[in-house]
């Protein structure tokens, strides 16, 4: 026995099983009860999608099959050969081969769906690892001629504190420094220092030491009387104020905190 057309309308299904009779064909109807109650008036295709197994017309003779099929083509009900409607087996089996057809489709489903993660996790990584930047190379610098006015160098004081760096003292916090050391103590003789050398010429000229106090530079010192001022390890952290150690010779060191203010410097108090 095998099943040549199939239609959730009863009256479709008893046409063409009228059809086949006339023709001679013995054939059989399934599944006709259950839509007994569903004609015309009260049918929906919508509604047959979950009313079960549709009502079929089945040829009984297997010898009578092809000539069956011949006239559904000639009617225009049969367009061509579909695998589990031609196949010569019992109604149950080609009812369990759609639910198999069914779980494959799913399972194929489910293998797309877990393919696509895998490839989005895969893209993902990939962005993470070229988001990555290797250390750039350490380059030596070429050796610069030297100037006239050196810009300050940058002397991190260790690895663990970063926050306050030495850099060289500024010329116009230490012309401001030694003038009013200079007006305080108004000596005979001055030997000036910035950071432990000698201050540029142009430093010195623009120099306003009080009347009566003659300055040089400290390895032009005259020697023993000469009073020694040297400016020297200004400590700041960039923002315009900082801390910078006076020595006034030997026996007096004096660490002061400063503050610029524009072009102008000030002390804002000794520690």
């Amino acid at each position: 026995m095998r099943k040549v057309f199939t239609s959730p309308r009863l009256e479709n299904v008893e046409a063409v099983a009228a059809l086949l009779q006339d023709a001679g064909i013995q054939v059989k109807v399934s599944e006709a009860r259950s839509y007994r109650g569903s004609r015309r008036s009260s049918f929906s295709y919508r509604e047959s999608e979950d009313a079960g197994p549709q009502p079929a017309v089945w040829i009984i003779h297997a010898e009578d099959q092809p000539r069956g099929r011949q006239l559904l083509r000639e009617a225009g009900l049969l367009d061509s050969s579909r695998a589990g409607e031609s196949s010569y087996v019992p109604l149950s089996v080609l009812e369990r081969d759609k639910d198999a057809q069914a779980a494959g489709k799913r399972s194929r489903a489910m293998r797309i769906k877990l393919g696509l993660l895998a490839a989005i996790l895969v893209v993902i990584g990939l962005m993470v690892l070229t988001t990555r930047k290797p250390d750039a190379p350490a380059t030596v610098a070429a050796a610069a001629p030297p100037v006239e006015n050196p810009m300050p160098t940058i002397v991190p004081q260790s690895t663990e504190d970063l926050d306050s760096y030495r850099v060289d003292v500024p010329s116009a916090l230490a012309k401001l420094l030694i003038e009013e050391k200079l007006a305080a103590r108004a000596p005979e003789q001055a030997c000036i220092a910035i950071d432990g050398k000698d201050p540029s010429p142009q430093f010195m000229q623009a120099l306003q030491p009080v009347a009566g106090t003659a300055v040089f530079v400290a390895s032009r010192c005259p020697g023993e009387g000469a009073w020694d001022i040297d400016v020297h390890d200004y400590m700041t952290d960039g923002s315009g104020s900082g801390s910078v150690h006076l020595m006034l010779d030997l026996d007096d060191a004096q660490l002061l905190e400063v503050e610029r203010e524009g072009e102008r410097w000030r002390v804002l108090r000794e520690r």
